[in-house]
């Protein structure tokens, strides 16, 4: 009888282990303020912050996330968080963007050991502009000239 309770104890364990995968998550967060660089490490470098907790242990259905706030113009970072969350999707996909309301707010979602360390200046407006639209590299220009030159 011991023997039974023990091997089915065993068997639930290695189940468990199975079912909810656990992994490590980076947790830091910055808001903008008087002094920008003031915990801006959490922004772009999350394995070189000091303060606090530097990870937490996470496991299934949990996730490790990032999330960014940007301000109108997509120039400036407002805050970012990262963290072990519940999943709570600012827009579907692993990594995206909403560009509805005030400020657009994009987020990134994983499930491996410290996944969660992609610069979250790479949200960032590309050309500085922050405007949307088509933007064309010299070389389309160049040949789509070319092209017009050729048909015509």
């Amino acid at each position: 009888m011991m023997r039974t309770h023990v091997i089915l104890g065993l068997l639930f364990g290695i189940c468990h282990h199975i079912l909810a995968e656990t992994f490590d998550c980076y947790v830091c967060s910055y808001t903008l303020s008087g002094d920008p660089t003031y915990d801006y490490e959490c922004v772009n470098q999350p394995w070189n912050v000091t303060k606090g907790l530097p990870h937490v242990s996470c496991s299934t259905p949990n996730q490790c996330s990032t999330r960014a706030t940007l301000n109108p113009d997509r120039k400036t970072i407002r805050s970012v968080s990262r963290s072990c969350l519940t999943p709570d999707a600012i827009c579907s996909g692993e990594s995206c963007c909403n560009m509805d309301g005030v400020y657009p707010a994009c987020e990134h979602k994983c499930r491996s050991d410290m996944c969660n360390n992609r610069n979250a200046e790479a949200w960032l407006a590309k050309d500085g502009s922050g405007a949307k639209g088509n933007h064309y590299s010299v070389t389309s220009i160049i040949l789509i000239i070319s092209l017009c030159y050729f048909i015509f």
